[in-house]
């Protein structure tokens, strides 16, 4: 009965002043011709139309919702049950509160949780001190995991291979110029092996020969990844150093080191060098 979305029909603040029309010949009348129609009949029976809303649902017949000026007029207009709209009779009904509520879901009251009992401990549980702890997959010493040992860096997981194939592998692994200190197979879910190596060198030599699929075991192709660990733990066997450098970057180098040249011509034929960091000038007999 106004403008506003907020709120249904039934929570109105003017709910007192609100009726509702409802006439089989309003729903073949045209929107604003049906507006217009249901004001002039509301004026001519001495009555002021503040608002109105044509309402209908699908397979319903419509009705309208009008807003008159005050209570008394609502209730005048509800006490008369009838209007005349367009040359038809129209029923005049009261916008119920019964209807909201039917409409509203029931609250049932919340149920208190209940008290969960404690939970006996079993007999055949033991106390945390004599519980076995982790073993870490790379070293096979208790105490720490992969994450926190000394040996992660030279440490890579392969994958693919059986716990049958453990001869094989190792030789494989030789075959690639890599020297493995200790094989350990995982027995829980896929098969794999983990592997420490000689060196963290010899871990990112290994990756990179797996990405090229030269890591083959039987015909099969096995996949390398290095592990990762805490940066703060200092290994247990010096990190190896980097590649040396290239020749083609030594070249470089020392191409920077004696300083840009730039080409100028003095005169035609005889270009000019010039050395813009110490500013030599030389020409080209």
């Amino acid at each position: 009965m106004v403008d506003v979305f907020d709120h249904s029909v039934f929570n109105c603040k003017f709910l007192e002043q609100g009726v509702v029309i409802k006439s089989p010949h309003l729903e073949t009348v045209e929107r604003l011709e049906r507006r217009y129609l249901l004001q002039t009949a509301l004026e001519a029976q001495g009555l002021q139309c503040e608002a109105c809303r044509w309402y209908k649902k699908e397979n319903t017949p419509g009705m309208f919702y009008a807003r008159l000026g005050s209570k008394e007029e609502a209730d005048e207009l509800l006490a008369a049950k009838e209007i005349l709209i367009g040359g038809e009779t129209a029923q005049v009904f009261a916008i119920s509160q019964k209807a909201s509520q039917k409409r509203q879901p029931k609250q049932w009251p919340k149920k208190r949780p209940k008290a969960k009992a404690k939970a006996e401990p079993s007999p055949n549980s033991l106390p945390n001190d004599e519980r076995p702890t982790k073993t870490c997959f790379l070293c096979g010493e208790v105490g720490h995991e992969v994450a926190s040992c000394p040996y992660w860096r030279q440490g890579v997981q392969i994958v693919g291979a059986t716990a049958s194939e453990e001869k094989d592998l190792e030789e494989c692994l030789r075959n690639l110029n890599v020297e493995p200190v200790s094989l350990r197979c995982s027995e829980v879910g896929k098969p794999q092996f983990a592997v420490r190596l000689g060196s963290a060198r010899q871990v990112r030599d290994l990756a990179k020969k797996s990405i090229n699929g030269q890591l083959r075991l039987l015909g099969r192709v096995l996949r390398a990844y290095p592990f990762r660990g805490d940066e703060s733990i200092s290994g247990a066997e010096p990190v190896a150093p980097a590649a040396p450098p290239s020749r083609a970057a030594k070249r470089d180098r020392a191409a920077e080191a004696k300083g840009p040249l730039t080409v100028q011509a003095s005169y035609p034929g005889t270009p000019q060098y010039t050395n813009r960091n110490t500013g030599t000038t030389l020409r080209a007999p």
